[in-house]
């Protein structure tokens, strides 16, 4: 009877143990996971699986993006950049697909004649953490009947950055001097990270691609970051290759901040900011330099083919030799007798 009580003892000590480790180590995985997640914006609400384009030469006189998260307990800050610097109205509308935000752009040449920075910003305090989470739309407002009398005015061209703004990115160079987007594969993009206006040193900075490819980088000392856009598109066969597809990425950035302070009644003792701006870019020449130089070759070969052919059916081609028989008159036989 002893030996039977040791083992039941010894027995349930271990199931004590398991339920201990288990809650160790087991539960903290199951529990709910209540920091929340950087967000972006969308040409496309949170419910919809369709990617949509937007194009830099077709202008429009309303301009609207959802947002990515569905969460609907947010406190959004909208804010409008024009391309001339001018801070403008946002509007913000809580649908049932998700969060909309729209703004408007005038159909002709004006002050928004140019690259608009588009913002929402949302904070708030979890598990004593704040979290300030910045979203970052960049758009041309550009149509080719207005001219191109701003090609040599750098500033419409360019992605501003805002003193308002906790956390941004702000790229550069993204297209030519009559709104052509520049940014192909294989091109390195450089961008930088701001916090109010002041360049961020050692923020993390990812590039999420279309297709998942992530990479990883530290700013500098004046908020910078160096990379390669890789080649994204592929299809197996070429004749379905567009020269004109727009692959696309997502660049994320986040920066944490030992500091104390209260926000809104609730106190917290860090903050963590993260910040997104979604881009795209096109093929480069040398992805499809193959194939056009396969299609200029075989058109040649195909135009001499033809030139062979048709001169060798010139050459064995005999000329052509006119006769004229010309019938002579019978003579009458009543004639001939008399």
């Amino acid at each position: 009877m002893k030996k039977k009580q040791k083992k039941r003892i010894i027995a349930h000590g271990y199931s004590r143990g398991l339920i201990i480790i288990s809650v160790i180590f087991i539960a903290p995985v199951f529990a709910e996971n209540r920091e929340p997640k950087s967000f972006h914006f969308s040409l496309t609400s949170p419910a919809e699986k369709k990617q949509k384009h937007e194009s830099e030469h077709a202008a429009k006189p309303v301009r609207k993006y959802w947002l990515s998260t569905a969460e609907k307990d947010l406190n959004l800050e909208g804010y409008l950049l024009n391309p001339l610097g001018e801070e403008k109205e946002l509007k913000i509308e809580k649908k049932e697909e998700g969060w909309l935000v729209s703004f408007n752009t005038p159909f002709k040449d004006s002050e928004d004649h140019g690259a608009n920075n588009v913002y929402v910003v949302d904070k708030k305090v979890v598990d004593k953490t704040l979290y300030i989470r910045t979203a970052k739309w960049i758009t041309v407002n550009h149509s080719c009947g207005w001219g191109h009398g701003h090609k040599h005015d750098k500033i419409r061209h360019s992605a501003l950055s805002f003193e308002k703004i906790p956390f941004e990115i702000v790229p550069q160079v993204l297209w030519d001097d009559k709104f052509h987007i520049r940014t192909k594969t294989g091109d390195n993009l450089k961008v930088f990270v701001y916090s109010y206006g002041k360049p961020v040193e050692n923020a993390k900075v990812t590039v999420v691609s279309e297709k998942d490819w992530q990479k990883t980088m530290i700013t500098d000392e004046n908020g910078g970051i160096e990379f390669q856009m890789i080649r994204d598109y592929y299809e197996r066969n070429w004749e379905r290759f567009h020269t004109s597809h727009r692959s696309r990425m997502i660049v994320e950035a986040e920066y944490e901040i030992n500091e104390s302070g209260n926000y809104e009644g609730e106190l917290y003792n860090k903050i963590i900011m993260s910040t997104s701006m979604p881009w795209k870019y096109s093929p480069a020449l040398e992805d499809y330099a193959s194939y056009k130089s396969g299609l200029t070759v075989g058109g040649i070969f195909f135009i001499l083919t033809l030139g062979g052919v048709l001169l060798y059916r010139e050459r064995r081609r005999k000329p052509f030799l006119e006769l004229d028989f010309e019938k002579k008159p019978r003579k009458n036989k009543k004639n001939k007798n008399e």
